[in-house]
């Protein structure tokens, strides 16, 4: 007797209801076969399970399917295992391989269990599933790797051609701003004692912002440098955590903003903003990500040049003042000998104007009022004697 349409659908379903029952059993088994992989041996297990209990939730549903396939049903849980992958330092083989692997587990929980073949629609189904997560992953992962490293090297750039502190956190922003399609308004912020100054600024007007501090602890940019770890706020507008008045008149929706950190210590913050976007993409969160880990070090190394050059500076300044000093000290000692070596005032005035050129100055003369009370050059040194001569005439 030939089959019903509900006994058709049923044995459609006998993979996918598998699947779904035997969730966590199939969970356990690859685990075990993806722990072989040399990077996945040293993850917790929360990051090494990421969204795959998820995903097999997915799978199922679109195995079951009876209309054409979702070419973009996996994408998005796909995007945020590759992005954690990464952030992980795992390559694209074991993103492969961890695919390859799940698939085998399946496979052979149904084997182990018994269970009826299933239909072909269904087999052609799961295969293609699988097929296209590895597909999606082996594009993403590519494009990831490939954007980031367009934006690294523009920081590598940034940071050489930097004339200083300033210039450097300009050229980091324009980066940002191009480089994640989303953000219309972005700013970092640097840390000054127990405060943060905003040093730079672009989109929606908040260049007029830059050079306005908050102590850490306060609003959305203190609150991430005191928790040292990023936020995200969905209606940045409306949410009183964040104290810009300009971000809440412009209607900014998503707000999402990292630490800057080196060695530990927090050098500051940045954050990006979208008036469009409620949410960030987990791509354009892990490039702000890899881009605040690569500025903090290019800010360290400007911050530090800065204070190197400040303080050689005032090391010269320092010198200078000491050996003007010790010059002062001497000119008045030799001096001294001199007005008391004889009682020829002429002779020796222009001793001593001779000793203050140019020990002290470039020239310096002496001028005695006389009986008929008018002044008269008694002593004069020039650096140039041509000078000297012109000046005693």
């Amino acid at each position: 007797m030939p089959n019903t349409h509900a006994e058709d659908q049923e044995a459609g379903q006998i993979l996918s209801s598998f699947i779904l029952a035997h969730k966590d059993d199939i969970l356990s088994h690859w685990k075990d076969a993806v722990r072989i992989l040399p990077q996945a041996r040293a993850l917790p297990e929360p990051v090494l399970l990421d969204s795959l209990p998820q995903f097999l939730d997915a799978l199922a549903a679109e195995i079951s399917r009876r209309a054409e396939p979702d070419d973009e049903w996996p994408r998005r849980l796909v995007e945020a295992h590759v992005l954690d992958r990464l952030n992980a330092g795992c390559d694209l083989d074991q993103m492969v391989a961890e695919y390859a692997l799940l698939r085998e587990a399946i496979l052979n929980r149904c084997q182990q269990a018994g269970l009826p073949a299933a239909s072909p629609d269904e087999d052609r189904r799961f295969h293609r599933a699988i097929d296209q997560a590895i597909s999606q992953s082996v594009q993403r992962f590519t494009d990831a790797q490939m954007r980031t490293a367009r934006a690294l090297d523009r920081i590598a750039t940034a940071s050489f051609a930097s004339k200083d502190l300033d210039d450097l956190l300009r050229r980091l922003l324009a980066v940002l701003v191009e480089s994640i399609a989303a953000v219309d308004t972005a700013a970092i912020l640097l840390r000054s004692g127990d405060a943060l100054q905003v040093r730079a600024a672009v989109g929606l007007g908040r260049a007029a912002e830059i050079g306005l501090t908050m102590n850490i602890g306060e609003g959305f940019a203190g609150t991430i440098a005191a928790e040292k770890r990023p936020r995200l706020v969905r209606s940045a507008a409306d949410d009183p955590l964040v104290k810009s008045p300009l971000l809440h008149a412009r209607g900014v929706r998503a707000l999402y903003g990292v630490p800057l950190t080196e060695g530990g210590a927090v050098l500051g913050v940045a954050h990006i903003g979208s008036l469009t976007a409620h949410d960030f993409s987990e791509a354009d969160r892990a490039m702000l990500d890899h881009l605040a880990a690569r500025a903090s070090s290019a800010i360290s190394q400007q911050m530090l040049r800065q204070e190197a050059e400040r303080r050689a500076v005032e090391l010269g300044q320092a010198r200078a003042r000491a050996e003007r000093a010790e010059a002062g000290q001497r000119f008045l000692s030799e001096a001294t000998a001199i007005l008391t070596s004889s009682l020829e005032y002429e002779k020796t005035l222009e001793r001593v104007t001779s000793l203050a050129v140019p020990q002290l100055a470039d020239w310096c003369g002496v001028n005695l009022g006389g009986s008929d009370g008018d002044l008269h050059t008694v002593a004069v040194a020039h650096v140039d004697p041509e000078k000297a001569q012109a000046a005693r005439a």
